[in-house]
């Protein structure tokens, strides 16, 4: 039989000529879609290689300029970010947290994520991280921490520690990444050192 499909063997297996230790089968039984969008993940997984500002991209935002200059221009290039946002209430500082989380996670340089906010702001941080970024955080109360450790395991990659007092020495794992939201409320641990939570943060 001649033509292409005559040079395939009849069980249609393939066999690499430059490497016969790579070998597998030809299985065209597979739903379509699922290539496809198993495809499509494959590619948009190197989006940020050809957009620096893939975050923008995948995300339900529209970044104001002050929040791309902040994101792109300031933090993304620290190689460790130790960043203060002081901008006014109403800047867009959880945005432009969630901005980075977003793109730092693209980029694959971040894994564990660790968000310490107010318990007055937990619910906003959780929602706008869910519903803006596709980000699913879980949330930390102190009957959490006491009844077993939630800083350890499969399910402790992206945490939003409520309240700071939730906070003691067995969260100093090692994380990538932290949020500490509203940090000026931390000068009530400052005048009290012995309290876990300062010693954590």
């Amino acid at each position: 039989m001649d033509g292409l499909a005559g040079d395939l063997p009849s069980d249609s297996t393939f066999v690499s000529q430059g490497n016969p230790d790579i070998s597998g089968t030809i299985d065209f039984s597979i739903d379509p879609e699922v290539v496809r969008v198993v495809a499509e993940a494959f590619r948009l997984g190197y989006g940020y290689l050809f957009n620096p500002a893939f975050a923008t991209e995948i995300s339900l935002i529209d970044p104001l300029p002050h929040q791309r200059i902040a994101v792109y221009d300031h933090m993304l290039t620290q190689p460790r970010l130790r960043f203060l946002l002081a901008d006014e209430p109403g800047g867009g500082k959880t945005i432009m947290a969630g901005l980075y989380i977003r793109e730092m996670l693209a980029r694959r340089l971040i894994r564990r994520i660790l968000i310490v906010p107010p318990a007055g702001l937990i619910g906003n941080w959780e929602r706008e991280l869910r519903t803006l970024f596709s980000l699913d955080f879980r949330i930390i109360g102190g009957s959490d921490s006491n009844a077993d450790n939630p800083f350890r395991g499969s399910n402790s990659d992206r945490l939003i520690v409520i309240p700071y007092a939730a906070m003691s020495e067995t969260s100093s794992n090692c994380w990538k990444f932290s949020v500490i939201n509203e940090a000026s409320c931390w000068e009530y641990f400052v005048e009290k050192p012995s309290r876990t939570s300062w010693m954590a943060a």
